[in-house]
């Protein structure tokens, strides 16, 4: 080896020990520089939120309402309101049902529903002195009144049926409608004083588990067929009828029940039939009388009990 080349190789390892020595002194000046080179940015991860945790700076959620009676969501405008209601009081008024409750605690509504048997007639919604919101009939339809459970009570539903508002001399006013969700539950009627039977009543059990009394409140007497026979109807205060046909030998020849749906026995009939009693009354004994669908014979109702005409 020349000597020329022997200086050039000398050059070169000096050079290369100065440039080695450079980067090993930068890396040990800024260490942070490598940490924070991350090829996406996105893949920095916040620290964890402990769960339950939240900022100081957000409101604390609404304590739920607790509520031991019956719990309705009013929506009026889009505020909405969970109003808990008392017990359905219940009044008679001729064949008109009028179903009332007041509110318990929260917003301070009252609701009012008016029905003939199931059908419903009206509803009305106050709160306060001002706030009143009204249906009628058809305009009612997101309420259904249920038939009778096996205990006897009705459950009212409410599926977002919308009330408007009416203004405080009873003319409609589109300013503002109300809309109720929930269920009421009314209170069996054999414990209500003006529905309960004094001395005679039916029970009707159906085949759907659906039971109730029937009372003749709404009155008793007979008519004469197209056959010449009589035809003894009772009515209740809901308009539902229980009729029976007599032949000339005072056997039951034919029972009816017309209320929501129609159910008829037609032959064998088990009702006894007394004659008149010295007072003028005739008294028809239900033992176990089945009646059935009268369209489909899909479901059938049991009658127990006595119903009592009364002197003409």
């Amino acid at each position: 080896m020349t000597m020329r080349s022997r200086i050039a190789l000398v050059l070169l390892v000096i050079c290369g020990t100065g440039a080695l020595a450079y980067l090993v002194r930068g890396r040990a000046e800024h260490p942070v520089t490598q940490r924070l080179a991350v090829p996406n940015a996105q893949q920095v991860v916040p620290p964890e939120v402990e769960p339950g945790a939240r900022s100081n700076d957000a409101p604390a959620p609404a304590p739920p309402v607790r509520c031991a009676g019956q719990r309705v969501r009013v929506v009026i405008g889009g505020d909405e309101q969970d109003a808990c209601f008392g017990e359905t009081r219940t009044v008679q008024n001729g064949s008109v049902r009028l179903y009332e409750v007041e509110a318990m605690q929260g917003a301070q509504y009252s609701l009012r529903i008016e029905a003939l048997g199931s059908a419903v007639l009206s509803a009305a919604l106050r709160g306060g002195a001002s706030l009143r919101f009204r249906c009628e009939k058809g305009d009612c339809r997101g309420i259904v009144i249920g038939r009778h459970d096996v205990e006897g009570v009705r459950t009212i539903a409410l599926n977002n049926a919308a009330l408007s508002e009416v203004r405080a001399d009873g003319s409609p006013s589109p300013r503002a409608v109300a809309t109720l969700t929930g269920e009421l539950r009314t209170v069996p009627e054999d414990r209500l004083p003006a529905l309960a039977c004094a001395g005679q009543g039916v029970s009707v059990v159906t085949s759907d588990g659906s039971a109730s009394t029937f009372c003749p409140n709404g009155g008793a007497g007979f008519e004469i067929g197209a056959d010449g026979h009589r035809r003894y109807r009772f009515t209740n205060l809901d308009g539902a009828s229980i009729l029976i046909g007599v032949d000339d030998d005072h056997h039951a020849r034919r029972v009816e029940y017309e209320g929501e749906e129609v159910l008829v026995c037609a032959a064998a009939c088990r009702v006894r039939v007394s004659r008149y009693s010295a007072a003028g009354e005739r008294t028809f004994t239900f033992e176990g009388t089945t009646l059935l669908e009268a369209t489909m014979g899909q479901r059938n109702a049991v009658l127990n009990g006595t119903l009592i005409v009364p002197s003409l």
